[in-house]
């Protein structure tokens, strides 16, 4: 079994939030993987207010995880690429997919909105399916089962700002889900530094474990 050693850190700080981002500065992260117990009341901050506050701030990738049990089988779903970080976003959750996956060849399937944007080499990924994602955000619950890991990058669940996330996220109320962005992106609130500054949107050094 593959795994990694975990370091405890005591730390005091402000708040948790500062404390986090702080420590993710002075330890040079790379990502910031953080818990996530399921959607909140509020549209505007379903991942709760820390969190929200921790992926509008991050300077690094983000990951909120939602893990409830074992998987059998990696869902990855993209959302649309009308954007530069929306594409960037969605690359990252095919990476990270693919990480969790490792080399055992789970069963792997990718939800595009559109297949022809996918990076090519994706095609070349043993055991891997692709489908078009439904129109109806109603018919993810004939695809995905209790027992499946759905990783999907934030913008998939934000492309409303009233009802559609809260849909989309009643889909995956008994699945665990892995919700991942780029820095600064990890929020669905109305605040969001992604919404307000174009410029600080990094590409994703991580592309080459696509092949």
């Amino acid at each position: 079994e593959s795994g990694h050693d975990v370091t405890p850190e005591i730390r005091v700080d402000d708040s948790f939030s500062a404390g986090t981002l702080n420590l993710s500065e002075e330890t040079d992260a790379s990502c910031l993987v953080l818990t996530w117990k399921g959607p909140r009341l509020s549209t505007d901050f379903m991942f709760g207010n820390e969190v929200d506050l921790i992926g509008e701030r991050s300077s690094i990738p983000t990951v909120a995880a939602r893990v409830l049990r074992p998987w059998n089988r990696i869902i990855a779903v993209t959302g649309e690429s009308r954007t530069e970080w929306n594409a960037e976003d969605a690359l990252l959750a095919l990476v990270i997919a693919r990480r969790i996956r490792g080399s055992k060849g789970m069963p792997m399937l990718i939800i595009a909105a559109d297949p022809s944007d996918l990076p090519e080499r994706v095609a070349q990924w043993e055991g891997v399916e692709v489908r078009q994602a439904p129109r109806d955000v109603s018919e993810f619950s004939k695809i995905i089962d209790h027992d499946d890991l759905v990783v999907l990058p934030v913008h998939a669940i934000g492309v409303s700002r009233i009802r559609t996330p809260w849909r989309i996220a009643h889909q995956f109320r008994d699945t665990s889900s892995i919700i991942v962005a780029g820095p600064h992106r990890l929020s669905v609130s109305g605040t969001s530094v992604q919404r307000n500054v174009h410029g600080i949107v990094n590409p994703v050094e991580d592309a080459p474990l696509l092949g």
